[in-house]
């Protein structure tokens, strides 16, 4: 129950006229003297006095102690970042990790050698097996987007880089599920609930994988020319694994702060998202044409609206649970559950840098598109993924980490700042990259 502002001032007494001369108190005109009343022993008799329906009376607010602010929108912007923080810069430090072991780990090993990337386009066991690789990856959404990165683009000659399909399904279903978030939806929620999410996961990597290209111009020249443009050694050495490091803090952090700093003015400045009682009559039974273009639309615009928002697949439990106690059906509940953290706004982002706006704009209308049939499929089986509902805590990582992150992450972002312009200063003077040995060479 939400506390009030201010509340009715305890000491301000209600006077005995109001500002329009009526009396507070006026006498019972339908009320007459008993029988057996004696004036001389019981006094003059006088009417009961009751309250005048005309007398206007508000008592003095006062602002209520109990009260607390809302919290402003930088407020609100500062929590979003020091929570994706720790995750985003766990994300680039893996990546780099993971290029240092590239001689015999490949990052196409990563996905499992079923993926076979060298083979034309990607199938649907290939996106299938991504999916799977994405559930078990302990990662939330800030922190699987620098390795999607890195899996995307490369890390060195020996391993070009995954194509975007594959890639995508794999984030898809990193952000909407994953063994951490299964644990805890079958905490909250059960089993039924646990499998109907991983599974209802994987069928949105594949159809988001599906949807977009399987690789691009961009991913193919910068795949191509990596060496050449960051004129860096072997990523098997530490100085290697740092150059990383920096260039992924460049390439992820400015698209992960741009995307919380949008879903948040998002959810600070627009209605609720869970005040969705005007769709009760998504549960109606009519089977007329015009109700079932209703329903279509209302999950449409249910789970499309949410879909740019940076909403982690743990908090989520808690607002599809919301949204199916304000009105909507058991089966959007369940559509809002999979597909509001599969894809935010920094994922779409990345898309657009790697690929086009095109390829966004169907990975969103492909990821709505399958988010309705399952709610559809759901409310047709009589499914009820809600039930039992509770609040459960997001995954943290220790202390100790997300304490520094802050000061850990400035000096990736200045590290690369500085390595960018040392490269564009030697591009300036005529150097060039001696790939042979993985020195800089000047001419």
């Amino acid at each position: 129950m939400d506390i009030p502002e201010y509340i009715d001032d305890p000491d301000d007494l209600p006077p005995e006229v109001d500002v329009h001369g009526e009396p507070r108190m006026i006498e019972n005109g339908c009320d007459v003297m008993p029988d057996d009343w004696d004036e001389e022993d019981d006094g003059e008799w006088a009417p009961a006095l009751v309250e005048n329906p005309d007398y206007q009376w508000t008592p003095r607010q006062i602002r209520n102690p109990e009260y607390v602010e809302p919290p402003t929108f930088s407020e609100k912007l500062y929590t979003e970042v020091q929570a994706a923080l720790p995750w985003v810069t766990l994300g680039i430090l893996l990546t780099g990790l993971l290029s240092s072991v590239t001689s015999n780990l490949p990052l196409d090993l990563f996905m499992t050698g079923l993926l076979n990337t060298n083979t034309n386009g990607t199938g649907i066991v290939q996106l299938l097996w991504a999916a799977v690789a994405g559930l078990t990856v302990p990662l939330c959404s800030c922190g699987a987007l620098p390795l999607c990165a890195g899996l995307l683009h490369g890390t060195s000659s020996n391993t070009p880089g995954l194509p975007l399909s594959i890639v995508m399904a794999f984030l898809t279903a990193s952000q909407s599920a994953g063994i951490d978030s299964a644990a805890i939806t079958y905490g909250l929620l059960g089993p039924t609930a646990m499998m109907g999410r991983l599974l209802g996961a994987m069928l949105l990597a594949v159809a988001v994988g599906l949807a977009c290209p399987s690789s691009s111009h961009k991913q193919q020249s910068k795949t191509k020319n990596l060496l050449e443009e960051t004129c860096h050694p072997s990523v098997s050495t530490y100085s290697g694994i740092v150059t990383i490091w920096f260039e992924t803090a460049l390439e992820i952090y400015p698209t992960v702060l741009t995307g919380l700093a949008l879903s948040t003015a998002a959810l600070h400045y627009l209605p609720s998202l869970t005040n969705y009682s005007s769709f009760h009559n998504d549960e109606t039974t009519t089977t007329t044409t015009t109700a079932i273009i209703h329903t279509l639309l209302t999950r449409g615009t249910v789970l499309a609206s949410a879909i740019p928002l940076q909403l982690c697949e743990h908090t989520s439990v808690t607002l599809a649970a919301a949204l199916q106690k304000a009105g909507g059906s058991p089966g959007l509940a369940f559509g809002f559950l999979l597909s509001a953290p599969a894809i935010n706004l920094p994922s779409l982002l990345f898309v657009a840098t790697a690929a086009s706006v095109r390829a966004m704009l169907q990975i969103v209308t492909t990821l709505t598109v399958t988010a309705v049939i399952l709610s559809c499929v759901a409310d047709a089986a009589h499914l009820d993924f809600m039930a039992g509902h509770a609040t459960g805590d997001m995954a943290t990582l220790p202390d100790w980490f997300a304490g520094n992150c802050t000061y850990l992450a400035v000096m990736l972002v200045v590290g690369g700042l500085l390595q960018k312009y040392s490269t564009t200063a030697s591009n300036k003077s005529g150097d060039c990259c001696d790939t042979s040995n993985g020195k800089i060479k000047a001419e």
